[in-house]
């Protein structure tokens, strides 16, 4: 077989050819058998291509020594790694940057229903009168106002749920607590939470 018709049997991925630039000095032919190891994948060996051209082994196993096939598979690899990995940082980075955005989300809605809880009770409490007794009791409102209040300082806490200081709760709460405590024999959750 002439060089010509060696030639012509070589049909390069276009892929292929344009991720392995030619090396210096690297003919035609032995460029593209180099691109013919490439892709043989896991079934490449120096034989194998020499087989599939119809090259001498010899001449094959030239080619793959002096133009470092297997240096340039290895770099090849390590680029494919590493964008893979790149590829893989900006999406996790995309991913918290979105679930980042739904979290500020839900504070600012925690925020505005603790404000219209506040307003609520305010309201209630100024406009306390007969008519309003029948429509909520003072104990409601009470639970409104701690309830916007938790709320609202676990939106500024970022999220944390802290729990009501034992001097904040009301004397009621106070006395279920201690009970709590009698009974289990170690301090309960703060009711708020």
């Amino acid at each position: 077989m002439n060089n010509t018709t060696k030639e012509k049997l070589v049909q390069p991925d276009a892929a292929a050819s344009s991720s392995f630039p030619r090396r210096s000095g690297e003919t035609p032919r032995a460029f593209g058998a180099f691109l013919v190891y490439f892709q043989l994948g896991h079934a490449r060996s120096l034989s194998a291509v020499a087989d599939k051209l119809g090259e001498n082994p010899g001449t094959v196993k030239n080619w793959s020594s002096k133009y470092d096939w297997a240096e340039r598979l290895l770099i090849h690899h390590a680029g494919l790694l590493e964008t893979q990995a790149r590829d893989q940082q900006a999406l996790q980075t995309q991913s918290l940057a979105y679930w980042q955005q739904r979290l500020q989300e839900f504070r600012e809605q925690e925020w505005a229903a603790a404000w219209k809880l506040q307003a609520a009770a305010q309201c209630y409490l100024e406009n306390f009168g007969e008519e309003e007794l029948g429509r909520m009791t003072l104990a409601q409102v009470s639970r409104a106002l701690q309830t916007s209040s938790f709320i609202a300082r676990s939106a500024l806490a970022g999220g944390e749920l802290a729990e009501v200081p034992e001097s904040e709760l009301s004397p009621l709460q106070r006395q279920l607590l201690a009970g709590i405590t009698r009974v289990y024999g170690q301090p309960a959750a703060s009711p708020a939470a």
